[in-house]
């Protein structure tokens, strides 16, 4: 279809997301906080995640090479808007960055600004009648016969195009499409297999209930920043801008006010027990995640070539 959206409430989807969502739907947060942070994203070493700001930059490249596959075809393609560091930096379990919560609160005003942007490719789509309709989406998503198959971790399959725009752009950005849509699926899905039993950790849930027992004692009755979140959604809905983020800031901060050492500990203590959980349960996928890590590493090199950007 025209130009599948980047995820323009990228940052407010991934937070307000339950603990699981934030690993398992390919989040990043390397400047935020909470389980899905991966202390790695700057190691040296010749394999590491990247950074958000790399992941900036690999994704405009690839939007650059969607381009200009897809004017090879004969169609226009704009480049989405990207989501910035900042709109990332909310997709966390909970948030401890005082300062960037009373800026931003969870990024809603961010990814409301980005919405606003809109996608010039879904009205160009939208234009066409339905036989140059289905043209560009073969062009820039394959036949939908093509595909590629992956067997997740937990069992079922996630499939993808084979062909395409979308897929030849993650080629040449890659190396080699059909490893990276398996690595890429398989390591995004691997969170099932350690957070189910950390959240149920003790530690996590002394952590949890001292977060919870701070923020009730500032005037906030949450069992914790997933319900937080949820609520928040509900009642900010329909309100203005100014209003809402007002009400975003004033939870956000609090939140991480109590998110913090000095309070509950709750983000240090999800980010060790992730490390934790994860060392101890995807041993089996050890290879796979290093695949994942040197494609990406790949890719931002490539990406710095095509977009003329450093990170």
């Amino acid at each position: 279809m025209a130009g599948r959206s980047r995820g323009r409430a990228f940052a407010m989807r991934c937070a307000a997301a339950v603990i699981v969502t934030a690993v398992a739907a390919g989040c990043t947060a390397s400047a935020g906080t909470g389980p899905s942070r991966n202390p790695a994203s700057r190691s040296p070493g010749p394999a590491r995640d990247l950074t958000d700001a790399e992941q900036v930059v690999v994704e405009r490249a690839e939007g650059l090479l969607t381009r200009a596959c897809m004017a090879a075809r004969g169609f226009d393609y704009w480049v989405g808007p990207v989501a910035s560091v900042d709109e990332r930096r909310s997709a966390v379990y909970v948030l401890e960055d005082i300062a960037w919560a009373k800026r931003h609160g969870f990024g809603g005003r961010l990814a409301r600004a980005a919405e606003r942007a809109g996608n010039p490719n879904f009205a160009y789509v939208n234009a066409f009648s339905r036989k140059d309709r289905v043209r560009y989406t073969r062009a820039l998503e394959g036949m939908p016969s093509d595909t590629v198959r992956v067997e997740l971790p937990r069992g079922g399959t996630v499939e993808g195009p084979a062909r395409g725009c979308r897929a030849e752009a993650q080629g040449e950005l890659y190396g080699d499409y059909e490893t990276w849509f398996r690595v890429s699926t398989i390591t995004e899905n691997l969170a099932p297999l350690f957070l189910p039993d950390l959240m149920k950790d003790k530690r996590f849930v002394r952590a949890l209930t001292s977060w919870s027992s701070c923020m009730r004692e500032e005037g906030h009755d949450y069992r914790s920043p997933e319900q937080l979140r949820l609520e928040l959604a509900r009642s900010t809905q329909g309100m203005g801008d100014g209003p809402a983020h007002a009400a975003e800031v004033e939870l956000a901060t609090a939140e991480a006010a109590c998110a913090g050492d000095d309070a509950s500990g709750l983000a240090a203590t999800a980010r060790a027990l992730e490390r934790e959980y994860r060392t101890k349960r995807l041993q089996p996928y050890a290879d796979t995640i290093a695949t994942h890590q040197r494609l990406r590493l790949a890719a931002l090199t490539r990406a710095e070539s095509i977009t003329g950007a450093t990170s």
